[in-house]
């Protein structure tokens, strides 16, 4: 996982614009990059107790705004956007995957308590 250091050293930089767990669908909205190095291989990952599910979302969109208020040439594709089914997970942790040259980094983002709904078809 990626500690406070850690992105500081590797000049990470991120916002989250959106981050929402509605109906069992995980929406991430915002911008990433690092002032340093090139980030690589993307993606958002569920993670339960005992297992993780990566998800490719969409990453390398155009910010112009980021880009016009840090001035700096890795934002200017910075953005992502995804749209994620979580189902069946009551308790689970999100997180950013990214590579640096070949070095893969985790940076928690968020982590979801949830009541899990169980519907009984027998009670009237």
């Amino acid at each position: 996982m990626l500690f406070r250091i850690q992105k500081k050293i590797l000049g990470i930089k991120c916002v989250l614009d959106l981050l929402e767990y509605e109906e069992e669908i995980l929406t991430v909205k915002g911008w990433i990059f690092s002032s340093r190095h090139l980030l690589s291989d993307f993606s958002v990952v569920i993670k339960s107790s005992d297992r993780e599910y990566p998800v490719k979302i969409k990453y390398g969109m155009k910010r112009k705004d980021v880009y016009q208020a840090l001035k700096e040439k890795n934002a200017k594709k910075s953005g992502f956007f995804g749209k994620i089914l979580v189902e069946n997970l009551c308790d689970f942790e999100v997180y950013f995957r990214f590579k640096i040259s070949s070095k893969i980094y985790n940076m928690k983002i968020a982590e979801f308590h949830t009541e899990k709904r169980v519907e009984n078809s027998a009670v009237p």
